[in-house]
């Protein structure tokens, strides 16, 4: 801990504390000698008040206060003497020289705080030079885009490019889905047929044929498996699942147009007395092969033709076709866009 007068550092017993600020002196910078110390040392840590605060108590009082420890002190250690004037009058002098370096030490600390607040008014004249900046370049960048955005809005919603290459792609797909629907034209899609344990997928294949009033041989059914995800046997009380479809790729096309067709007109045809394991009859139906866009086309065009009423939706040959009514003329469906623009018009018709 260091002395307020003399900033040197205070071992306990050269200590004073001031009474009103706790600020902490040499006893020696208080005009104590060492004698009157040791013999007041009680009274004096219960009275002393340092020159900064009997200064500003005597100004806030509007007279002098010469009650202060140190003339208190005198006063009791003249007691004892026989000059009592000649230490008043020290002790004045020692006072004027005090009042005159707080006078001093208080210039120096206004001086301290002023320039402090200068260089905090230059920081803060910087701060705001680079905010007026950086609000220039926002609003110079930000005019720059609105001037952009009016551009874009002065152009066409999409250019006459754009439409082009989404029509090409379009038509890529069309062409591509139609090659892969080219690659099927001798398998059909049979379902409802149930489903067994080491069943043998060539002889379903002849008892469908028999069924439906042909003759196949091994050598015309190329290949026959069920496709999709097994599902899980039925449990006690539960539902039987539905069995997965069987799909079957014939020799000759001929043999896969005859089977549809004898489909198409046997319909109705259940399970019955096919040789399978025991099991409740259930109808089956022979389909064509559909590519995964052409079975979703046709999934959509049915529910469309259920939501307006239109009578037939058919496939043949791997093409999608729809007809209102009897008279009616039949539409081809090859994407998306025919089946808004075929049931919209109907439609508007209505």
């Amino acid at each position: 801990m260091n002395c307020r007068s003399c900033n040197k550092a205070i071992i306990p017993d050269e200590k004073l504390n001031c009474l009103r600020c706790k600020r902490s002196y040499h006893y020696a910078c208080l005009n104590i000698t060492r004698e009157d110390f040791n013999k007041n040392a009680t009274k004096l840590a219960k009275s002393t008040q340092c020159y900064e605060c009997t200064f500003v108590s005597d100004r806030s009082r509007g007279r002098r206060n010469d009650n202060t420890p140190v003339g208190k002190l005198t006063f009791d250690a003249d007691m004892s003497q026989d000059e009592p004037a000649e230490t008043t009058t020290t002790i004045r002098a020692d006072d004027s020289i005090t009042y005159d370096r707080f006078s001093s030490l208080l210039e120096t600390k206004i001086d301290s705080i002023m320039g402090r607040i200068v260089e905090f008014k230059d920081e803060i004249k910087k701060e705001m030079l680079m905010l007026a900046n950086r609000l220039s370049a926002v609003e110079s960048e930000n005019q720059q885009l609105r001037t952009e955005l009016q551009q874009l809005k002065q152009q066409p919603p999409i250019s006459p490019v754009v439409n082009e290459l989404h029509s090409t792609i379009n038509d890529l797909k069309t062409e591509q889905n139609e090659r892969d629907q080219s690659s099927l034209l001798n398998d059909v899609e049979i379902t409802g047929l149930p489903e067994f344990e080491k069943e043998s997928t060539g002889h379903l294949v002849m008892a469908i044929g028999a069924k439906l009033g042909m003759v196949l041989e091994e050598r015309d059914v190329v290949s026959a498996a069920r496709v999709g995800a097994r599902r899980p046997p039925p449990g006690e009380g539960a539902p039987a699942s539905r069995p997965r479809p069987l799909v079957v790729r014939l020799a000759r096309r001929a043999l896969r147009d005859q089977l549809v067709e004898n489909a198409r007109v046997r319909r109705g045809l259940t399970t019955a007395d096919m040789g399978l394991p025991s099991h409740t009859p259930k109808p089956f139906h022979v389909n064509e092969r559909l590519t995964k866009v052409n079975r979703s086309l046709f999934g959509k065009a049915r529910e469309l033709g259920r939501t307006h009423r239109w009578r037939f939706i058919w496939t043949r040959e791997g093409r999608i076709f729809a007809r209102q009514n009897d008279t009616s003329p039949k539409h081809l469906i090859r994407s998306d866009a025919d089946l808004e623009s075929i049931f919209r018009t109907s439609t508007t018709r209505n």
